[in-house]
């Protein structure tokens, strides 16, 4: 979980971790915030993503905050076999951008508790 969640971790680390997660059966048995956030950084569809996205979101568990932050940092021109490479979380980058803040905002409001 420490390659998923370390602030540390780097992004081959953490793609490595996604996937092992993501074929982890029942995937059902790993607890939400693990199985949501292995989703969010592995799914090929960008549905899957967005699903895996607002379902975290709705957890409001902090303890994605590291992934989310990663994805929200990764380059915008890294994914496609063509080319012309294209965004691999353009289809969501506007809404990570908002679950990011907004997971910052309660992670301050936490530590002020």
């Amino acid at each position: 979980m420490n390659l998923l969640f370390g602030a540390d971790s780097d992004e081959a680390g953490r793609a490595a971790a996604a996937a092992r997660l993501a074929s982890y059966s029942p995937i059902e048995a790993l607890p939400p915030v693990i199985r949501h956030s292995a989703t969010v950084l592995s799914a090929e569809k960008c549905a899957d993503r967005q699903a895996a996205l607002a379902e975290l979101r709705a957890l409001d568990d902090l303890q994605a905050l590291p992934v989310l932050k990663a994805l929200d940092r990764s380059g915008r021109k890294g994914c496609g076999s063509s080319r012309k490479k294209t965004d691999c979380v353009g289809c969501m980058r506007e809404d990570l951008a908002r679950v990011v803040g907004r997971f910052e905002a309660l992670a301050e409001l936490r530590a002020k508790e």
